[in-house]
């Protein structure tokens, strides 16, 4: 869930409608559902969806709808992105391995330090709470559904 593994560029390229430009916008694949559905005028089902359109932001640079990303291992939440700042509730080197929970969770501006390298979590616990909460409201609003990875 480290931003170096999670943090990819995207290419999207349709001659006369999207112009060249670099976006530092938050995006996600879950986002390209929508998205797509827009610009090419599909309908998609009335169901809640993860994924936001992202068409304005690219063909007019406006600024992105998604303004968090949780970040899953399995059925858990490992960490959150509030805008620039990311907060790490449990970290793990690869699946199975060095799994560590942090109390109080680690606390990043991406914009700052893209590396996560600084924990600021202790000049910040007012972002600290305001991601805590959006966890919650997360997590209330979820429904539980089948774990594809289990599946057999």
């Amino acid at each position: 869930t480290w931003d170096g593994g999670m943090r990819v560029p995207a290419i999207f390229w349709w001659p006369g409608t999207i112009k060249p430009a670099i976006i530092h916008e938050l995006g996600s694949t879950l986002d390209m559902k929508a998205t797509l559905a827009d610009l090419t005028k599909a309908t998609l089902p009335e169901e809640q969806s993860d994924s936001y359109n992202l068409t304005r932001t690219l063909l007019q640079g406006a600024k992105s709808p998604r303004q968090e990303m949780f970040f899953y291992r399995g059925s858990e939440i490992f960490a959150i992105r509030k805008g620039s700042y990311k907060l790490h509730y449990i970290t793990q080197t690869g699946y199975g391995k060095n799994r560590e929970e942090h109390d109080p969770p680690l606390l990043f501006n991406l914009e700052l330090d893209p590396g996560e390298n600084y924990n600021i979590a202790a000049e910040h616990p007012d972002v600290i709470q305001d991601i805590n909460q959006l966890k919650e409201q997360h997590l209330a609003a979820r429904s539980e559904v089948e774990n594809q990875l289990e599946k057999r």
